[in-house]
């Protein structure tokens, strides 16, 4: 199409020499000649009056004189609806047609009509003067695609994207044959945008998804933000609760150039515009809150918009309430896009919900450990019980295994599944434990009852069993929890306590032993009333180590606690400070009481006075002490 149309101009142009339209007939006025010589301007728009007007003298002439070469290219620009720019001649004087003047702005439109190139803005001449001498110096066409290039428009300095070419114009009147450069080009800020902003949301998804920590993901997400947009601070701020007006701020970042915003800001200091703007969820951007009418700047924030001089903030509201906010704000003016407005209402709206789920996260974690220490320490409860504990569901058959049934009647799973638990169960008591579990059935209740149930051994035992309901959400019954207790076990274990109590209070006051007992972890529990006649000691019993002779008693408690962790015997000999003040030696020994399940229930043990015995039979291993013969170390003799 475009050698169609430079085919058209170029013949039209030949017509106008061959009918001597260059006025070098005497018969057409110098008038007429002009208008001819110059028909290339025929069309085009504002740019072909302004060409037609400007004062071409000082850089390439009239248009009566120019080339054939730039007529033609002159014509196809003013007629074609491309973007065209023509840099002419050795300085680059340059000509543009009226699509190209829409896209550069008041700030450079018409100045740079039949301007040389070196006084475009220098940042952009800077980049684009290279490829232009490498075209006029016959090396070649060269093309760009989204390129960047820094632009001043419409008061606002930005990136802007082109996709251009430079093409050489041959030109017979040049001297190196190359006239000038045909530069064809289209804008593609908005398409670029749009994929960086695309790529910025995967980007961020990626590195909200792991994240489980409120305070990370607002750091996160502010920090890239901030430095996506290129600004000076980007914050999370959230309404405290019973009081939307107040703001507190979570996380901000900022480029190390801004003082951050204090931590709490009231909104009514931003005046009734950008409250109300902020409870409809419209998001609120300032280019200049020191001059636009709809900003108002608290006065202790003033020393902070000094150096922060425009923002764009995106309010959460949900429930018809402002709950959030998320702001962003440049050091300079800057004009805020409708796609970064999109892109913050985006970020923000991603923000609460990595916010929200992190916070259901935390909530679910948090019920799950409660639960788990819940069912730690029902286990332990069970493991360390006699009893035995097990569910069922209401259909009166078990579905899962009962390791405490099945410790205790030596039943398999595959024996006690369904009704097979009943073979434990007494014949002649089966009869009432199905009456109760019937009846228990039908009134949705408790029960309670005693029956004998066969033990690994063989043998029957008579159980106290207590059992209670489980409902479902719909109000159906959904089984039993119950406990079976062996009142064998517990009446042995009541009989042995009032054993051990008893020995404890029959100390004679000539037997040369004093008895005492622990519970299962080794803490002293009851000892007899001649270890403090022997001691004096009239304290707690835990200050029973304050009578062992000072060196031994490290040894003494950790043969002690060696015994009670290996559940083994303990048996030796040390040395006990007396009421006068002397040591005398004694010899301690204790057992380990276990219930049916083998676990320890108590330690039972005596304290004997040995000091006599060992004096009777001259047995003197040390030197001497006030109180007599000093065995020298502590035996171990278990």
């Amino acid at each position: 199409m475009r050698d169609a149309a430079v085919n058209e101009i170029e013949n039209d142009d030949r017509k106008e020499r061959d009918t001597g339209s260059l006025g070098d007939s005497p018969d057409v006025p110098p008038a007429e000649a002009m208008r001819r010589d110059t028909g290339f301007l025929a069309a085009g728009g504002e740019m072909r009056a302004l060409i037609c007007a400007h004062d071409w003298s000082s850089t390439l002439g009239s248009p009566a004189t120019w080339s054939q070469s730039l007529r033609t290219v002159v014509r196809l620009m003013l007629t074609t609806n491309h973007p065209i720019v023509i840099f002419w001649g050795p300085d680059y004087i340059r000509l543009y047609n009226d699509v190209f003047a829409r896209l550069i702005g008041p700030e450079w439109h018409p100045r740079l009509l039949g301007k040389p190139g070196r006084e475009m803005w220098q940042p952009i001449w800077d980049i684009i003067h290279p490829q232009l001498d490498q075209v006029m110096t016959g090396h070649g066409a060269s093309w760009r695609e989204d390129h960047r290039l820094p632009f001043l428009r419409n008061g606002v300095q930005e990136d802007a994207y082109w996709t251009y070419s430079c093409s050489p114009i041959d030109d017979d009147t040049a001297a190196n044959g190359i006239g000038g450069i045909l530069v064809i080009c289209i804008e593609t800020t908005h398409q670029v945008i749009v994929r960086q902003h695309q790529a910025f949301r995967l980007q961020l998804e990626a590195a909200l998804r792991e994240l489980r920590s409120p305070t990370d993901i607002l750091a996160v997400s502010t920090r890239m933000l901030g430095e996506f947009l290129h600004a000076s601070r980007c914050g999370y701020a959230e309404t405290q609760e019973g009081d939307e007006m107040l703001l507190q701020v979570r996380s901000e970042w900022t480029d190390g150039q801004v003082l951050r915003l204090p931590g709490r800001l009231h909104l009514s200091e931003f005046g009734p515009a950008f409250i109300a703007r902020c409870r409809s969820g419209q998001p609120v951007s300032v280019e200049d809150p020191l001059i636009d009418p709809r900003a108002h700047i608290p006065d202790g924030l003033l020393g902070s918009y000094d150096k922060a001089q425009s923002g764009m903030a995106m309010p959460i509201v949900k429930n018809e309430r402002l709950i959030a906010t998320m702001y962003v704000y440049q050091q300079a003016g800057h004009r805020w896009t409708s796609q970064q407005a999109v892109l913050l209402c985006e970020v923000a709206e991603r923000t609460f919900h990595a916010l929200e789920h992190a916070h259901s996260a935390d909530e679910r974690d948090r019920a799950m450990l409660a639960l788990r220490d819940s069912e730690a320490r029902y286990r332990s409860l069970v493991e360390a019980s006699a009893a035995i504990v097990w569910e069922m569901p209401a259909s009166g058959e078990f579905a899962a295994p009962q390791p405490g049934w099945s410790a205790y009647t030596g039943q398999s799973f595959e024996e006690l599944k369904g009704l097979g638990w009943m073979s434990a169960v007494h014949p002649k008591d089966q009869d009432l434990v199905a009456e109760s579990l019937g009846h228990a059935y039908e009134t949705r209740s408790n029960y309670q009852l005693q029956y004998r149930l066969r033990r690994h051994d063989g043998e029957y035992r008579p159980m106290l069993v207590r059992a209670v309901t489980m409902m479902n959400p719909d109000g159906s019954l959904r089984g039993w929890v119950g406990i079976h207790t062996d009142l064998t076990e517990l009446a042995a274990m009541h009989r042995s306590q009032r054993v051990r109590e008893a020995h404890c209070d029959a100390d004679a006051n000539d037997d040369p032993q004093v008895a005492w007992t622990a519970t299962p972890d080794g803490v002293l529990q009851c000892v007899g009333d001649r270890w403090r006649e022997w001691t004096g000691i009239r304290g707690p019993i835990d200050s029973f180590e304050a009578a062992l002779h000072p060196e031994e008693r490290e040894l003494v408690l950790a043969a002690w606690q060696r015994a009670v962790a290996n559940g083994s015997h303990y048996d030796m000999e040390h040395r006990v400070r007396q009421a006068n003040g002397d040591y005398r030696w004694v010899h301690a020994s204790a057992q380990p009481l276990r219930d049916a399940t083998g676990r320890i229930a108590q330690w039972s043990g005596t304290i004997e006075d040995i000091h006599e015995w060992l004096v009777d039979h001259d047995i003197q291993l040390g030197g001497e002490s006030p109180g007599g013969p000093v065995r020298g170390p502590v035996r171990v003799l278990r």
